[in-house]
């Protein structure tokens, strides 16, 4: 578990390779730095270096977490990395070895969470792609630009806002901590020639959450709640087998049951017990939250 995070952040890189893009784009907080052990921090341009040996630039925004002034002097980035600045909006244009040309807007974290899309405005033109990247909270404004892709950071989930032709896409983290986010951490986006965007979520976390919630009346034993929730277990690995597993599991029992009641047993050791007969299942699984709620 300790190790989701590195995994499913080389996941992402290897995807890029693999799919062969002609540029990852970087919204912000890739680690912070405030925080990163010198493991963490080689890590990632480790992961900076392998993407120049394939020749596939990297343009990042940094975040409040990874920001430019976090970073010792003395760290220098591979030539293929071009970190945005954040006194302002720059521009970045480029062409990729099959002649595909783009620009890329934007502009690092500047102290200021809040962005307009209006301060964008006089950017792109309907000729070129113009993609926008950003970090923060983005309010759609009145003024409109030839933008064709909005990339933003500083969610943990994956969100997009949509008005008009605007649409900003957050892509979240790679690896989420919590059973309730919806992030695939990294989307593949697919530009033709004449702007149309198509856009594909890629699966690089290395944990993936499985909620299950099970419901039981006031007379169900101990051993009836533990066969239940393992016959629910192995009939979600029959779908998910190839995955690692982080499971959270709701258990409702009827008002009046002794695991809720006004004489409540102790939840802890029947908890262990049950987690100890999910773990038995497959080595995939690793039981992340257990709940035991009233249903009534």
């Amino acid at each position: 578990l300790r190790d989701a995070p590195y995994e499913a952040t080389a996941n992402v890189f290897n995807t890029a390779v693999t799919e062969n893009v002609d540029f990852i784009l970087l919204s912000g907080d890739l680690i912070d730095m405030r925080q990163s052990s010198p493991f963490t921090v080689k890590f990632l341009l480790d992961q900076f270096a392998s993407l120049n040996a394939a020749g596939i630039p990297i343009y990042w925004i940094s975040g409040e977490l990874d920001k430019r002034s976090y970073w010792s002097k003395g760290i220098t980035f591979p030539e293929n990395v071009i970190l945005f600045g954040s006194s302002g909006i720059e521009s970045h244009q480029s062409q990729s070895t099959n002649g595909f040309q783009y620009t890329i807007v934007g502009s690092s974290f500047d102290g200021e969470r809040s962005i307009n899309t209006s301060m964008f405005a006089g950017f792109g033109d309907a000729t070129q792609t113009t993609i926008a990247a950003c970090y923060g909270d983005v309010e759609i404004g009145d003024q409109q630009s030839n933008l064709v892709y909005w990339a933003c950071g500083g969610l943990d989930e994956a969100r997009r806002i949509e008005s008009g032709s605007v649409e900003i896409n957050y892509t979240g983290t790679p690896q989420p901590r919590k059973s309730t986010s919806s992030s695939s951490g990294c989307v593949l986006v697919s530009i033709s020639n004449d702007n149309v965007v198509v856009t594909s979520d890629m699966s690089v976390a290395a944990m993936h959450w499985l909620t299950l919630s099970v419901n039981f009346g006031i007379e169900d034993s101990l051993s009836v709640i533990q066969e239940h929730c393992i016959s629910l277990l192995k009939a979600a690995l029959d779908r998910r087998q190839d995955e690692s597993l982080l499971l959270k599991l709701q258990i409702n029992v009827a008002n009046g049951h002794y695991l809720v009641g006004p004489r409540q047993y102790t939840i802890e050791p029947i908890v262990d017990s049950l987690i100890r007969s999910l773990q038995r299942i497959s080595p995939h699984v690793m039981v992340g939250e257990i709940t035991v709620n009233n249903s009534m």
